[in-house]
């Protein structure tokens, strides 16, 4: 039976000590999914957090996911509603409807950040002084240029 949670590979080791019925050593990171193997509950977390280097963060919670990203100072963020696009096909942080989603799901990766103690200077301010990245505009659009500047 397929089971959708949400779990890190470092899940994998505390679920085995489970199911062999050993104690988990206290210096594993993962959580057990066992409770969502036996009992068809949620899993360990509500929400995953990803890291690369000191470019990028990322947080899933309550089927969104919002992408972080600082390169060379130039700051930008993603927002996919995973649920109706599985694939992040469709970017809505653009969209002003989506403002709340993105006020919610920057709170949820702070909460993240802490609780991993991932202190990037780069990354502490993210929100500040924001501008997504518009790397072309149709001639068509042109006046959403000058609405983001």
């Amino acid at each position: 039976m397929a089971r959708e949670s949400l779990v890190y590979t470092t899940d994998i080791y505390p679920t085995i000590c489970d199911m062999i019925n050993i104690d988990i050593p206290e210096s594993v990171l993962g959580k057990s999914m066992i409770s969502a193997i036996k009992e068809n509950e949620i899993g360990p977390r509500d929400y995953l957090y990803h890291a690369y280097k000191d470019i990028q963060r990322a947080v899933v919670h309550q089927g969104w996911k919002l992408i972080e990203y600082n390169v060379k100072g130039v700051r930008s963020t993603q927002l996919f509603n995973l649920v109706i696009d599985p694939n992040e096909l469709n970017d809505l942080a653009d969209h002003p409807s989506y403002r709340e989603n993105i006020h919610v799901m920057r709170n949820k990766m702070f909460q993240a950040r802490l609780e991993f103690g991932d202190h990037l200077d780069s990354l502490t301010n993210f929100g500040k002084d924001f501008r997504h990245i518009w790397l072309w505009v149709p001639p068509n659009l042109s006046f959403l240029y000058n609405f983001i500047q």
